[in-house]
């Protein structure tokens, strides 16, 4: 089979659930199958030699008429059976490029809908004064969504909440073909190397802590302030049990560090986190939070911690709900509040302190999320 990636952001290039997904898929497709990838410029790293096929770099955010003429050449030059585009923004770019054939063609284009993009920037922009960022850019972002769903049959979802998001665009799009397939979890690099003891002296925290881990990109949609200021909520006494490290970078850190002066004996800002340094986070941590306020579509980072061994916490928000109903170890507040993150973890760090969980998640490795893939294209 032959087949094009078109995703405006590619992981290592970039960090975050949907360039994980789209490159971890590319990974196994690429083991059977013909897999060109059309992409943005490289950053600070280079993936092009993970992969055995050809990488476009010509997806330029900024001049979406350059990467249109790009791809269209990419296409006569090629012949797929299948197109997989990873954003709306992606997609905007293939409809672009054929849009001068006579007939826009969507039998073999399946969409990844990540999560709707107007809502994203509505709530990334929502202090700016800036009337352009916060009221034009969304307000076009929108647009194309409607254009997205109006023109396409086939869409891939990670939940249904997801689903549920793009038919507030368009209510038609659960009269189109629409997939449910979850997020997968490399099962082989997300096992245990340390002990729970080991992994806090390394970390060079004492052993008697309660360890709270969150891994988030930080900005105000994650939640991360909600839970500083859920510990700040707790008693003395409460509090001392507990050392919150936040993983992760962002613009929003400087008001996290800001929130978290009144108890910064017991929070710690790790930072970006390279990939050969979480396991020890992981396996010095009790309990991995997942504060988000609004958009967690799926959430790779929740099937990570289980297959490390490590319960979640989250807010009852989007598809956390879902996840609660298929994982044992996977927990929600009663809301989505600060009392509410104080409460829930005040009662599942007694649950879980010092506990390994187990849960099956061999259904749930990359290789057979790629294969039910392939299962639909195949269709």
């Amino acid at each position: 089979m032959n087949i094009l990636v078109i995703s405006d952001k590619l992981y290592p290039d970039e960090y975050g659930g949907s360039c994980t997904v789209a490159y971890k898929l590319i990974e196994q497709w690429q083991k059977n199958n013909s897999v060109d990838i059309f992409t943005c410029k490289k950053t600070k790293t280079s993936n092009d030699t993970l992969f055995n096929n050809k990488v476009y770099r010509d997806f330029i955010k900024s001049n979406p008429i350059f990467s249109a003429k790009r791809l269209k050449k990419v296409l006569e030059k090629n012949d797929y059976n299948v197109i997989v585009t990873h954003s709306v923004f992606s997609w905007f770019i293939y409809y672009l490029a054929t849009l001068f054939k006579e007939k826009y063609c969507n039998d073999n284009v399946y969409n990844v809908f990540h999560g709707p993009w107007h809502r994203e920037a509505i709530l990334k922009y929502s202090g700016n004064n800036n009337k352009l960022k916060k009221i034009f850019i969304p307000t076009i972002m929108y647009g194309l969504e409607k254009l997205y769903c109006k023109k396409n049959k086939n869409f891939i979802f990670l939940s249904k909440y997801m689903q549920n998001e793009l038919a507030l665009i368009n209510n038609k799009i659960k009269d189109k073909n629409c997939y449910f397939i979850p997020g997968g979890v490399d099962l082989k690099a997300y096992r245990r190397k340390y002990t729970k003891e080991d992994a806090k002296s390394l970390l060079k925290i004492d052993s008697n802590k309660c360890v709270l881990f969150t891994l988030r990109r930080l900005d105000k949609r994650m939640g991360i302030d909600n839970l500083i200021e859920a510990l700040c909520l707790m008693n003395k006494k409460e509090r001392e049990k507990f050392v919150l490290i936040i993983g992760g970078k962002g613009g929003y850190r400087e008001v996290l560090e800001e929130k978290a002066k009144p108890i910064q004996g017991n929070v710690v800002f790790a930072g970006f986190i390279p990939d050969e340094e979480i396991n020890k986070y992981f396996c010095a941590a009790d309990l991995f939070i997942v504060p988000t306020l609004d958009l967690e579509g799926f959430g790779l980072v929740n099937l990570e911690s289980l297959a490390m061994g490590v319960p979640v916490l989250a807010t009852p928000q989007g598809g956390m709900i879902d996840l609660a109903e298929v994982f044992d170890n996977f927990n929600l507040a009663e809301e989505n509040s600060i009392e509410g993150l104080k409460k829930a973890i005040l009662k599942y760090s007694e649950v879980y302190k010092n506990k390994v969980i187990k849960e099956n998640l061999v259904t749930y490795d990359w290789h057979f999320i790629a294969e039910k893939y392939l299962e639909i294209f195949k269709q």
